[in-house]
C-alpha cells in the first residue's frame, strides 16, 4: 500500500522552543515595550507554547504571559477569539522579520537554537520516501534546517499554504486528491491541526516529545519510519 507520511515540523522534526521564544519575545518588545524580563516568563512560555498555532498567536501568548490573573489557558483562548486583525498581521510581519534579521545576523547561533528532534534525527540520509512537511512555519526557515540536517522531503507545504488552505487537514486532501496515495500518516503535536483532518485515509498520531498537550490520539512511539 503506497503510504504518504506527513510531518509538522515545530515539535515534530525540530525542537525550536528556545528559537521560537527569543524570536517572538524580542518581536512582542518590540511591538509592546512594557514587557517582563525574560527570565519572568521563559518557563511559563515553554509550558504553554504548545497552545500556539501560526505565528501571530505568540503576540497573545506573550500578552497574556505579561498580564494574566487567573487561568492561562482560558484567557489565552479567550484573546485569540477576540484577536484584532490587524495586530495579527503587524505582529506576525514583525515576527518573521525579527527571525530573518536572527538568521541573516547569526546563522550558527540561530541553527542551535533549532536542534532536530528523535524523529528528525531519523530522517538524516535518507530518501524523501513520500514524506511531506506540513507546517505554519515560512518556508525557507524550514529549509534552511532541513538541508543543513541534510534531510529531504518531496515538498513543503508552509505558513503561505496554510493561510490559503486554512488547516492542515485541506492541506492533506489537496496532497491524496492530486496523488496515488492509498493511505496517509499525520504526526502533530497540536491537537487542532489533528482535529482538522477529515479523510478516512488519514491516520493521525500526536508527537508527546513536543509543545502541545494530547487529548484522545494514538501517540507516535517511532515505528511507522
Amino acid at each position: 500500500m503506497k503510504t504518504a507520511y506527513f510531518f509538522d515540523f515545530d515539535g515534530v522534526i525540530c525542537d525550536s522552543i528556545h528559537e521560537c521564544f527569543e524570536v517572538s519575545f524580542n518581536a512582542f518588545y518590540k511591538y509592546n515595550q512594557t514587557v517582563k524580563e525574560k527570565s519572568q516568563i521563559r518557563d511559563l512560555f515553554f509550558e504553554y507554547r504548545g497552545l500556539v498555532g501560526p505565528a501571530w498567536q505568540y503576540y497573545y501568548l506573550h500578552d497574556v504571559l505579561n498580564n494574566y490573573n487567573d487561568n492561562f489557558e482560558n484567557e489565552f483562548m479567550n484573546s485569540i477569539s477576540n484577536s484584532n486583525d490587524k495586530t495579527k498581521r503587524e505582529f506576525q510581519n514583525e515576527f518573521f522579520k525579527e527571525r530573518a534579521q536572527f538568521k541573516k545576523n547569526n546563522f550558527d547561533g540561530w541553527i542551535r537554537l533549532n536542534p532536530l528532534t528523535k524523529l528528525g534525527n531519523s530522517l538524516i540520509g535518507k530518501a524523501a520516501n513520500n514524506s511531506y512537511i506540513i507546517t505554519t512555519k515560512d518556508k525557507d526557515s524550514v529549509e534552511l534546517i532541513l538541508n543543513y540536517f541534510n534531510i529531504e522531503m518531496v515538498e513543503i507545504f508552509s505558513k503561505e499554504e496554510f493561510e490559503k488552505f486554512q488547516t492542515k487537514g485541506k492541506i492533506i486532501d489537496f496532497i491524496m486528491n492530486k496523488s496515488s496515495y492509498e493511505k496517509g500518516v499525520f504526526i502533530d503535536d497540536h491537537v487542532g491541526h489533528l482535529d482538522s483532518v477529515d479523510n478516512d485515509k488519514v491516520e493521525c498520531y500526536f508527537e508527546e516529545r513536543g509543545y502541545g498537550i494530547n487529548t484522545s490520539y494514538p501517540v507516535y512511539k517511532g515505528w511507522i519510519l
